[in-house]
């Protein structure tokens, strides 16, 4: 640990309650702290950024600025914005984690266990998403449709939704029209919708049965999508667990599959 580091922990007792909110942040993520700017990290610890300048002359700082450069200086790293970025997606996780500690995630699981057939929907960067879950969701269970609308294609593989069937969705900024047109349409024909999103939802509250928001927020103008691929893990992990069976037997008819047809490394000699 840093000496600047310690010497937080050391004058910490003697802090107002503010103060001791922004010592939390920067002994927690020191990194971030050495890089984004004082309102971005205000706005997300929920202070006034003049809060930052009070912690830094506190410590004997000029001002904030000239603390960061301190901890730039001490923190002896070779690439601070790898430090940076990967805790900025330790904090999306541990935010995302808080919010589904409801139980969400566990009924999101449930849901997909009862469906007659799963349907994955993601339009631009949320494709990714939804194609990542396919991958995962077809290895455990049969009925599981990709919704095949990254090219602006018309989505047939709706046409056949109906009640009983669940499509899980991925919408995150900037909301894609589209993507919103079909799940009202997926509900209408009686479909349930679970909608995985960012935390800033108000837009969407209505659109879906139930909603699964995760923390997004990026180092720089993108958003990380590492919150919404791990909860799409979990779910995967959740279903598998709630039908092993079921998950062992079309796991291996999927691999049966692969080495019969897709991996050149099984081709025997005598085909």
């Amino acid at each position: 640990m840093t000496d600047l580091l310690v010497e937080i922990q050391e004058n910490y007792p003697q802090m107002t309650v503010t103060q001791q909110r922004v010592a939390d942040f920067v002994l927690r993520h020191a990194g971030m702290a050495a890089t984004l700017s004082a309102r971005q990290i205000a706005a997300q610890e929920g202070v006034n950024p003049y809060a930052l300048e009070d912690f830094a002359a506190g410590l004997g700082f000029p001002d904030f600025t000239a603390l960061q450069q301190a901890l730039r200086e001490s923190g002896g790293q070779a690439d601070p914005g790898l430090v940076t970025y990967f805790e900025a997606v330790a904090e999306n996780l541990r935010r995302t984690q808080k919010w589904m500690q409801g139980g969400t995630a566990q009924d999101a699981a449930a849901m997909l266990h009862g469906a007659r057939r799963i349907y994955l929907l993601g339009m631009r960067s949320s494709f990714a998403l939804a194609y990542a879950a396919f991958t995962r969701l077809s290895r455990i269970r049969g009925g599981v449709r990709l919704v095949g609308a990254a090219a602006m294609e018309y989505a047939e593989e709706l046409a056949e939704v109906q009640a009983g069937d669940v499509v899980l969705a991925y919408l995150f900024p900037m909301y894609s029209k589209i993507t919103a047109n079909l799940i009202v349409l997926a509900r209408a024909r009686g479909a349930k919708v679970i909608l995985v999103t960012d935390e800033q939802h108000a837009p969407l509250d209505g659109y879906a049965d139930l909603l699964l928001p995760c923390y997004v927020g990026g180092v720089g103008e993108k958003l990380s999508l590492t919150a919404p691929l791990c909860l799409s893990e979990y779910l995967a992990a959740a279903l598998a667990n709630l039908t092993p069976e079921e998950s062992c037997a079309t796991d291996q008819s999927v691999q049966r599959l692969l080495e019969d047809s897709f991996e050149l490394s099984s081709v025997r000699e005598d085909r």
